[in-house]
């Protein structure tokens, strides 16, 4: 659904913005453009670890050449980047393997549980997570 919608978490099912406006005291927009620039507003960022791949389906344990972002570059280019959070431990899984935490010393890096909902994790857990990690990332109480 996302991939068809060209969007970060266009699964309405997926907790991802839910969380996020959340821990921000909003609302969740629906217009995209607008959830976009609401994470820029607040200093996040949102980027794949993958850059292609080919996946039958929309499980991440059916990823095949996966190509990664070139995250290194992008912490380089971008060194406000304090911290980098991961949806779940199929990304870090993946950018362990093509990229490692070597690759950038000085961040802080934190696994999150999935937002997806094939993640059975009750919502308010998920959400003490995320809230706590990217408050701590950002230096907000």
């Amino acid at each position: 659904m996302s991939l068809a919608k060209k969007q970060y978490y266009g699964n309405p099912l997926n907790q991802f913005w839910k969380i996020i406006y959340a821990v921000f005291g909003h609302a969740v927009e629906e217009d995209y453009r607008h959830r976009c620039a609401f994470l820029k507003s607040k200093g996040v960022a949102l980027w794949d670890v993958i850059e292609s791949c080919e996946r039958p389906g929309s499980s991440d344990s059916a990823i095949t050449n996966a190509r990664p972002n070139d995250i290194t570059r992008l912490v380089a280019e971008h060194r406000a980047i304090s911290a980098i959070l991961f949806n779940g431990q199929a990304a870090e899984k993946i950018y362990k393997k093509h990229t490692g935490y070597e690759a950038a010393p000085d961040i802080a890096f934190r696994v999150l549980p999935s937002t997806s909902p094939a993640n059975t994790m009750k919502y308010e857990e998920k959400y003490t997570r995320w809230k706590s990690a990217i408050r701590e990332s950002l230096g907000v109480s």
